[in-house]
């Protein structure tokens, strides 16, 4: 009897520790959380490798407790259909634009506003900053929890017709623009037939000549082969399209404080790396649209003031609707960032 009961304390003393050891062992399958994140870019875009490195993060930083699976390139529909998978807690995390929330979440549209940022640093300080700050705690009543703004870059102008040179030169040019009011009447008043286009479509139009040109940014440009139907590219940087970086708030509420804290410095690591990479991937992209047969020119300086006039009523009225308060203040943050003390 008593070598019974010896038997059966060493049995389940054997028992406790194998359970205490899976308890405690990391990436254990009954505490890890499979999630999946969502975006829009090509595997070769710079975007798409930032969000594998990314998931390499999370996975480094949470031990393991949080798996990241990446769809790109659309797989899980258009970056609205994410955005509100994301807000509905379907996936989990979103890297994009926030263009198709810009109607509801109204401050979102001074993104739209031409000529906004001068340099690439310049966005990124803004961003990284107060104003920056509040946009992305206003997402809150979305159902989303802003992370970074993980990167961003200039659109430049294509077309199949003639070189730009000046702003005559775009008068007339039927061009695809993002599917915003504002766009929409920058370009109509720069002289051009602005048209709303999904992005699925634009290069079938292009083909066809049903459009003469359409904007973008220059890594967009030749990741998506416009070279085979633009003949050429104008660099005018007019708009700075800035991505995000989100989590549904489903997920992040399900966090425990350390991993939102490991959630946050993968987000903040992973902002670093992808503002490098777009920024050198673009560098490379002209040299590779030019290579590739696209005449490329620079708008001069005296024609970007004039469509600046031009378009001033487009940034008057539209500063009304956004809430003059804050353009103001948004442009406040970045006059101290070209006037330092």
């Amino acid at each position: 009897m008593a070598n019974c009961s010896r038997r059966s304390l060493a049995a389940a003393l054997a028992a406790f520790t194998l359970l205490s050891a899976v308890a405690a062992a990391p990436g254990n399958a009954q505490d890890v959380k499979s999630t999946r994140l969502g975006h829009s870019f090509a595997d070769s875009h710079p975007r798409a490798e930032a969000m594998k490195f990314f998931a390499a993060e999370v996975e480094k930083r949470t031990d393991g407790k949080i798996k990241v699976a990446v769809f790109g390139n659309a797989v899980l529909g258009s970056e609205e259909k994410m955005l509100i998978a994301a807000q509905s807690g379907t996936i989990d995390f979103y890297m994009g634009a926030l263009s198709p929330l810009a109607a509801r979440q109204k401050k979102l549209q001074i993104f739209d506003f031409p000529f906004l940022f001068a340099t690439d640093a310049e966005a990124a300080a803004v961003l990284d900053g107060p104003m920056g700050r509040q946009l992305l705690d206003d997402l809150a009543p979305l159902n989303l929890h802003g992370l970074v703004w993980s990167g961003g870059a200039f659109r430049n102008m294509s077309n199949s017709r003639r070189p730009l040179n000046a702003l005559a030169d775009m008068k007339g040019l039927k061009v695809r623009v993002m599917q915003s009011p504002m766009a929409l009447a920058s370009f109509n008043a720069m002289g051009m037939n602005a048209v709303p286009m999904a992005f699925t479509e634009v290069y079938t139009a292009l083909e066809t000549g049903a459009l003469d040109g359409y904007e973008h940014p220059v890594v967009d440009m030749y990741a998506n082969k416009m070279y085979e139907v633009q003949k050429y590219l104008t660099i005018t940087n007019h708009v700075y399209t800035p991505v995000v970086l989100v989590t549904s708030a489903r997920f992040w509420n399900s966090l425990t404080p350390e991993q939102r804290t490991a959630v946050e410095k993968a987000a903040e690591e992973t902002r670093t790396f992808q503002r490098a990479a777009e920024l050198r991937q673009a560098g490379q992209a002209i040299d590779e649209l030019k290579s590739s047969g696209m005449q490329m020119t620079e708008m001069p300086p005296a024609e970007l003031d004039k469509i600046r006039v031009a378009i001033q009523p487009v940034l008057d009225k539209n500063t009304d609707t956004i809430g003059r308060d804050f353009v103001e203040a948004f442009n406040a943050d970045i006059r101290k960032f070209r006037q330092p003390n």
